[in-house]
């Protein structure tokens, strides 16, 4: 264990509301399905007039968008209002992806050990942590959003170390999370109080 780790048992959890603009995707879909249900319903009305293997063409194409539309729609509604789920306990940080219906994916996990700094880009680039040549090297993985109760929250990027493969990792804790981490890792979490 690391020298500037506290031995405070800490455990933490908070959720955001993901940013994936899935509302958006579902009004498409039924778009989609309204357009594809009134294709079916002229290629009904005018099937005298078309010859038989273009009649057949195109009510397969339709029948499999009309699925495809489906699909996204029953898909995407699940996706509508999923979190992000961030757990710290006693040095081990996941995010977990929790959909509408109450699946749960993790999504990362690692140990706070292989953490080589964490902190706003603001307050990164403030403290000499900043170095866009050494940032193109890292993975970078997304899991920010917006808070439960509908408030913006700053954006934190942590940057990870995990056996030779650099990951940053960009999510949207509270302050109250924040401040858990900085109480076991105070040289590697640059935390700018407010209050």
């Amino acid at each position: 264990m690391s020298d500037n780790v506290y031995s405070v048992d800490v455990n933490v959890e908070d959720s955001v509301r993901e940013y994936n603009g899935a509302g958006f995707v579902v009004f498409l879909g039924v778009a989609g399905l309204v357009a594809f249900g009134s294709g079916t319903l002229a290629l009904v009305i005018f099937r005298d007039r078309l010859p038989a293997y273009n009649l057949l063409l195109s009510l397969f194409f339709t029948v499999i968008g009309i699925i495809y539309c489906i699909y996204i729609i029953v898909h995407h509604s699940l996706e509508k209002n999923a979190t992000y789920n961030y757990t710290y306990n006693n040095g081990i940080f996941e995010i977990a992806k929790v959909r509408k219906n109450g699946q749960r994916k993790l999504k990362f996990s690692a140990e706070f050990e292989w953490l080589e700094f964490m902190g706003t880009s603001r307050a990164l680039v403030k403290n000499g942590k900043w170095d866009s040549k050494k940032i193109q090297d890292y993975t970078k993985m997304e899991f920010y959003g917006e808070g439960l109760d509908g408030n913006r929250r700053e954006t934190y990027e942590a940057f990870f170390n995990i056996e030779g493969k650099n990951v940053r990792v960009q999510f949207s804790p509270s302050e109250e999370f924040v401040k858990a981490i900085n109480s076991q890792y105070p040289a590697k979490v640059i935390f700018e109080n407010k209050g």
